[in-house]
């Protein structure tokens, strides 16, 4: 099983942190070559989850990152 699948740009599927950081080499990696985790804002506290990226500025370059549960989006979906 991947630790990491694309669902769609800017947006994955992350089941561990090294799966965090590979979907984050995915996405920047023609952009932030010399990335490292203080450089990134609001990683997962839980795993697995759906996790989205983009590039941030606030006097420097960072990732920003909103992620949400597997299970709490499970849940959302099941009441749609």
């Amino acid at each position: 099983m991947d630790n990491m699948i694309k669902i769609a740009p800017g947006i994955y599927l992350v089941r561990t942190l090294a799966g965090f950081r590979k979907a984050i080499r995915a996405e920047f990696s023609d952009y932030c070559e010399n990335w490292v985790m203080n450089d990134v804002q609001g990683w997962p506290t839980s795993y697995p989850a759906v996790v989205s990226l983009s590039l941030g500025y606030r006097g420097s370059s960072f990732v920003a990152c909103n992620s949400v549960h597997v299970n709490i989006l499970k849940a959302a979906i099941s009441e749609a």
